[in-house]
């Protein structure tokens, strides 16, 4: 996917204007967490990981200028708590070396290589773990703190969930967290606009 097209996926899948989006992705490039843009047959290329890295730094931060910081409280982060292994264990993300950005980009190549989908169907057929949707939901600190819950049907939440949290820097009193929530739906769109 070309940067641009990317910038566009990000701006519908979150809501957020697009020149908002096109600063956040300015920073991010400049400190180098995205490939600088080029034109033609040098055009950077956009993967699962430079779409989570763009996503967190977007719905992240409360501007441009904590889109850095932000991200990399959220590449700081490890897994914390597991409730549930089926769908978690079928995509992955769980792991000593699984960021809350790495399980994004999990997330989002599995949407993109239709392994979500195979997962999810598999999980659909065992009554006692039926998950029917699944969100993502991150709390801005710091410390920075992101939850993946797979749902049940008729209101059954948290099925199956996954909590990564960042640590707490010596001497920082942890403020009011802003929590901002990612609807499955929008990242297996995300996925999906990288496959085409």
């Amino acid at each position: 996917m070309l940067p641009s097209d990317l910038k566009v996926a990000i701006s519908r899948a979150l809501g957020v204007p697009a020149p908002s989006v096109a600063a956040h992705a300015r920073a991010l490039r400049e400190a180098g967490y995205l490939p600088k843009q080029g034109r033609g047959a040098a055009a950077a290329r956009m993967g699962a990981r430079e779409c989570a890295r763009l996503l967190v730094g977007v719905a992240g931060a409360m501007g441009p200028s904590e889109a850095v910081v932000q991200l990399e409280r959220f590449e700081d982060t490890r897994a914390e708590h597991v409730a549930g292994r089926g769908v978690l264990h079928g995509l992955g993300l769980e792991g000593d070396d699984v960021s809350a950005v790495g399980a994004l980009a999990r997330i989002i190549e599995a949407a993109s290589d239709g392994s979500m989908d195979r997962v999810l169907q598999e999980a659909r057929m065992r009554p006692a773990q039926a998950v029917a949707a699944f969100e993502v939901t991150l709390a801005l600190g710091p410390p920075v703190r992101m939850q993946v819950r797979f749902n049940g049907y008729q209101g059954e939440v948290a099925r199956e969930r996954l909590d990564y949290a960042s640590p707490v820097p010596e001497g920082m009193m942890p403020r009011m967290r802003t929590l901002r929530a990612l609807g499955g739906e929008s990242l297996v769109s995300l996925g999906r606009a990288l496959r085409s």
